[in-house]
């Protein structure tokens, strides 16, 4: 049978000591410091997700901000497309006046060219009418004589 000895309750009182002393110096400081490494884990894979979920938002916000560049740069190019139409119709426009302008310069430098040559075709006639009926009359005239000829015959050359 079972013996009660002192040898046994020393033995058990050992056990408990030992398992007082090994629970309060090697137990809970194992326990503690695995129940901060699980701490520093979990808190690491939120900061993971966090950060995962940051770049997600970035990401997003970054496609978007280059669809918009896209779509600006695309307005802009139009826009510019527009405005050199607009140039090139304005400079068009612009030439044709220029032309317009200088076709009516010319023709009224041309007209004012041929009044003159007429003009002085006129008195050049009234010259040559004054020395032929000089001749023919053969005399000398006044100078108010020759000058009611010459009007005469510019009435009657204009008629013509």
């Amino acid at each position: 049978m079972l013996r009660l000895d002192i040898n046994l309750v020393l033995t058990i009182i050992n056990l408990l000591v030992l398992y007082v002393l090994l629970r309060k110096f090697l137990i809970n400081p194992v326990r503690n410091v695995m129940q901060k490494r699980k701490e520093l884990i979990e808190n690491s894979l939120s900061d993971a997700k966090n950060t995962k979920d940051e770049a997600m938002e970035l990401k997003k916000e970054y496609e978007e901000q280059m669809a918009k560049a896209a779509e600006e740069a695309a307005g802009i190019i139009a826009a510019s497309h527009e405005k050199a139409n607009a140039e090139y119709t304005k400079r068009m426009a612009q030439a044709g006046d220029d032309v317009a302008r200088m076709k009516k310069e010319a023709e009224e430098a041309m007209r004012i060219e041929a009044d003159n040559a007429k003009k002085q075709m006129q008195q050049e006639i009234a010259s040559l009418a004054i020395a032929a009926a000089v001749k023919v009359i053969g005399e000398s005239n006044t100078q108010v004589q020759n000058k009611a000829l010459y009007d005469s015959f510019l009435q009657e050359a204009g008629d013509v």
